[in-house]
């Protein structure tokens, strides 16, 4: 006879717990020159909902990308997140998530913003500006206020993708 296994009505169902408020715990955004590809990955220190790269020279060119989870602990305590940005011959053909018209030449002109969203995907939870002029963000009232980073930026996240 075959069929579906009784449920085991002594076993209680796991509790949902709401994970941690993840914090930015390594960030790297970096020019690959030979592959004309700018590469973003993130280490968070929690599960995420992704996070959000926006890049600027000036308040008049602006490009935001959004920066998606690629691989997290099972039990919530980390969250990988990676972009890669292929650079484009024509700044207007940039697409947000996938290209970009900054060259790696622009790289210290360049100012960067990065959140990183709670869980839910619902709300900031931690954020970062770096780069040659943070202030520019400023502009922005729709972007969070966030601090300049302390020791969080490296040049590789090598626990990462």
């Amino acid at each position: 006879m075959s069929g579906c296994a009784p449920v085991n009505s002594a076993t209680q169902p796991a509790v949902w717990e709401d994970p941690a408020s993840p914090t930015l715990a390594e960030m790297s955004v970096n020019c690959v020159v030979e592959e004309e590809r700018w590469e973003v990955r993130v280490l968070a220190s929690a599960w995420s909902g992704g996070g959000m790269l926006t890049v600027a020279r000036s308040a008049e060119r602006v490009e935001q990308h959004p920066i998606p989870s690629s691989i997290a602990a099972a039990d919530g305590s980390w969250d990988c997140l990676g972009a890669d940005l292929q650079i484009v011959a024509d700044w207007r053909d940039a697409a947000s998530g996938s290209s970009t018209g900054w060259r790696c030449a622009d790289e210290e002109e360049l100012s960067f913003h990065l959140t990183l969203d709670d869980a839910s995907g619902g709300a900031v939870a931690d954020c970062s500006v770096f780069g040659d002029d943070p202030t520019v963000f400023d502009a922005f009232e729709e972007l969070e206020a966030c601090e300049e980073p302390s020791e969080t930026r490296v040049d590789a996240v090598e626990d990462c993708l």
